[in-house]
């Protein structure tokens, strides 16, 4: 669920720098712990680190940057760290190397590839398998460039340990909201706050926008982890909780939007009482003048036309 209930412990609890050469930097296996225990009032302890028995690199001298150790390659064989794990649990094991400056690496788990690390694909928390106790297990990071940097005072290996990881998630599911969406923008639901718990931890990332309700009433929401995540306090019992994006561009394009309705009517109702109250205009067409028409002019008389030959005569 991204809605269930908390101890508000968690307010005062902030993410750890995601920089590895911050000094308060803290692997992402020991900040799952905590983060757990915080959330669910008892100490938890997912994760577990695997013990080594050895570490040793081959073709390569070792040398420091800012918060790292390098390792870079010598011509003398393959460039390779090698360690060797001393497993002491059948839980699964997983392997991390946190890095500022990441290099292409193989891994190799006892003789056989499993693939690159520290590209952008592989860079990551990566799952090694299941062991036997008492198994010797021979992890090696074979170096594809000349030089390696990984994280100083890290630990890389660690064990995970489900039947932990189930009941923390159980304890926090009591509180779980059953949540429903109808649009976009917009979640709702019941959830049965347990004693104890006093605060609604959300997997929202924190944003102004978003408008909270308690059993109708608003709330005032609370950034948590930084500054990352929504949160918001609440009683014991149960409640309905409703979660609504309004940022305020929605806001302001709606002022504008009415306001421009506004203006529009506005205008419309004054050009209608203007014409309301002008005088009338006749609706009588008057008759075009007449253009009188040309006189006739007479024809020619054929006796005067034959006196004035005679005379011309004469």
């Amino acid at each position: 669920s991204i809605v269930y209930s908390v101890k508000e412990e968690i307010l005062d609890f902030d993410k750890p720098p995601e920089d590895p050469e911050d000094d308060d930097y803290m692997d992402p296996f020991t900040y799952m712990n905590k983060l757990l225990s915080v959330m669910t009032g008892r100490e938890v302890k997912v994760w577990s680190r695997v013990d080594l028995a050895d570490t040793y690199e081959d073709g390569c001298d070792m040398v420091f940057a800012t918060g790292h150790r390098g390792y870079e390659a010598n011509g003398e064989a393959t460039p390779k760290l090698t360690y060797m794990l001393n497993i002491e649990s059948t839980d699964s094991v997983y392997v991390y190397f946190p890095s500022e400056y990441p290099r292409d690496a193989e891994m190799k788990l006892n003789g056989t590839s499993i693939g690159t690390y520290f590209d952008n694909e592989t860079f990551s928390i990566r799952e090694l398998g299941s062991f036997e106790e008492g198994e010797e297990v021979k992890f090696e990071l074979l170096l594809e460039e000349d030089n390696l940097y990984i994280r100083t005072g890290c630990q890389f290996f660690w064990y995970f340990n489900e039947e932990e990881f189930i009941s923390a998630i159980s304890e926090l599911k009591d509180g779980v909201m059953d949540a429903h969406s109808d649009k976009e923008d917009r979640i709702f639901g019941t959830i049965s706050v347990p004693e104890g718990d006093g605060l609604v931890f959300t997997t929202i990332p924190y944003d102004e926008g978003w408008v909270v309700k308690v059993d109708g009433d608003f709330v005032e929401k609370e950034p948590v982890l930084n500054d990352s995540l929504i949160a918001f306090r609440i009683t014991e019992g149960e409640h309905e909780i409703e979660l609504e994006y309004k940022p305020d561009c929605v806001k302001y394009g709606l002022i504008i939007t009415f306001s421009g309705i506004t203006v529009f009517i506005f205008i419309c109702l004054i050009e209608y009482f203007r014409k309301r109250n002008a005088p009338p205009v006749s609706t009588h067409t008057a008759e075009p003048e007449k253009i009188p028409e040309p006189a006739e002019i007479p024809e020619p008389d054929e006796n005067m036309e034959n006196t004035d030959e005679n005379e011309d005569l004469t």
